[in-house]
């Protein structure tokens, strides 16, 4: 984990939620979703919460909670602030999962 690049995130004080969309068979979500929970479990902010969606090859759970979403590729994380969403990172991070949730939530 980068911390230097997540330090910011450690002191959020506003209500955020993480929604993360992966599949089993996807494998940007095996290479992601680890990366993911370990930069979770480093910044143990307890404003951010976050909700992982496992979805099938037809993109659905058995829930429809991925419904709500519009999203084509996995993994998806979506980060909601005030319920509204304040950006997303798709299949894969631009720089690095630490940079693109710290320039998400800057």
């Amino acid at each position: 984990v980068d911390s230097a690049a997540i330090a910011p995130l450690k002191d959020i004080s506003t209500a955020t939620e993480i929604t993360v969309i992966i599949g089993t068979w996807c494998p940007d979500c095996h290479r992601e979703t680890p990366r993911f929970i370990r930069i979770m479990e480093e910044l143990n902010n307890p404003n951010i919460k976050v909700t992982y969606i496992g979805v099938d090859r037809a993109k659905q759970d058995p829930e429809g909670l991925a419904a709500k979403y519009e999203f084509t590729r996995i993994p998806t994380i979506i980060v909601e602030q005030d319920n509204k969403e304040v950006g997303r990172i798709v299949e894969r991070p631009e720089v690095s999962l630490e940079v693109d949730l710290a320039n998400i939530l800057k």
